[in-house]
Formats: C-alpha cells, sequence, structure tokens
C-alpha cells in the first residue's frame, strides 16, 4: 500500500471512530442519568441535556471531514479546481473540523459539572471524585476558553499588524517606490 491509501484509510477510520463515540456518548449519558436520576433528577437531567447538545457538533464535525475527503476524491465536478487549490480547500474543512471540535469542547468541559455535583451528592462514589470531575470541567471550559482567545484575539491581529509593518519597512530600503504614504515627505521612518 502506498502512503497516500494508507493516510486515506487512517482517515477514514478517525471519521468512523468519531462517529461511533459520538453515538456512544449518548448511551454513557443515559447509563449515568439512570444511576444519578435518584440522588437529583434535575442534575442529572442538565448533565443528559449537555451531552445531547454535543452529540450533534460532532457529527457536524465530521461533516467537514467528508468535504475534505470529497475534494481529494478527485471527483468530477471538481475539475475546474487544480491540484493546490483542491488541497487548500482540503484544509479549509480540515481545519474547519478543528474549529468545531473546539467549540465543542465547551459542551465537553459542561457536562463534567452536573456529573461531579451528582457524584458529590450520591453517598456510593467518593466525594473526591465528584470534585475532581467539577476541577476537570472547570479547567476544559478555561482552557478552550484560552485557546479560543488565542486563535481569535488581539494576539493574532496585533502580531499580523506588527508583521504588515516590518515586511513594508523592508520593502521601502530595497525599493523607494514601495515606501508607505506618508513617508516621502523627505523625514526619515522611525525605527
Amino acid at each position: 500500500m502506498t502512503t497516500a491509501r494508507v493516510a486515506g484509510l487512517l482517515f477514514r477510520l478517525g471519521i468512523a471512530s468519531e462517529l461511533i463515540s459520538a453515538t456512544g456518548f449518548i448511551f454513557l449519558a443515559l447509563a449515568l442519568y439512570r444511576l444519578f436520576e435518584s440522588v437529583d433528577r434535575g442534575q442529572a437531567s442538565l448533565m443528559v441535556v449537555l451531552v445531547l447538545v454535543s452529540v450533534p457538533i460532532s457529527f457536524l464535525a465530521v461533516v467537514s471531514e467528508l468535504g475534505a475527503l470529497t475534494v481529494l476524491s478527485g471527483a468530477d465536478f471538481l475539475s475546474v479546481l487544480g491540484g493546490p487549490q483542491r488541497e487548500a480547500l482540503a484544509l479549509v474543512f480540515v481545519r474547519t473540523h478543528g474549529q468545531t471540535l473546539l467549540v465543542n469542547e465547551i459542551f465537553w468541559g459542561l457536562w463534567l459539572v452536573p456529573l461531579g455535583v451528582l457524584v458529590m451528592r450520591s453517598g456510593f462514589a467518593p466525594r473526591v471524585i465528584g470534585a475532581l470531575l467539577i476541577l476537570a470541567g472547570a479547567a476544559y471550559i478555561v482552557i478552550t476558553s484560552v485557546s479560543r482567545s488565542d486563535r481569535f484575539g488581539s494576539r493574532t491581529r496585533s502580531g499580523r499588524l506588527r508583521g504588515s509593518a516590518r515586511g513594508s519597512r523592508r520593502a521601502s530600503r530595497r525599493d523607494p517606490r514601495a515606501t508607505p504614504r506618508g513617508a516621502r515627505s523627505g523625514r526619515t521612518p522611525r525605527r
């Protein structure tokens, strides 16, 4: 088997495992609901709702992976795109998958909080496990929030702005026609 075929097979196995795990997550939530229903029906229902919100998001993430496979399959309707264009479009789909999972991680953290509360109140499970579940849920939410701000926040924008300013300064040293507007007044730009 060639490397491309092995990679395609692994990609398809990854898609299948995502679908299986998302479906299994529903059954896990229902089993935990039955276990903790007698402890607090409201908290158990909240836990199930948070799980059920995350499952369609997982399925949506798989759709973007299938889009990447479709683009790379070489279907006839994609003949208008060249090889590099197809690869770039497939990368957009793969990155969309990652962004969708990043949104889903919020719900993966949120459902742990009511589960931790239920474990602490149950009396048949160690309270320390409940506290650790709440801590893990909070950590998931914080880490996801920090990751989102790193990818979409001011740091990214300011990094781009600084990089573009440096690039225009370098270009103006080489070619006087490439100087930005306002810099041709005879003053030497600050460095």
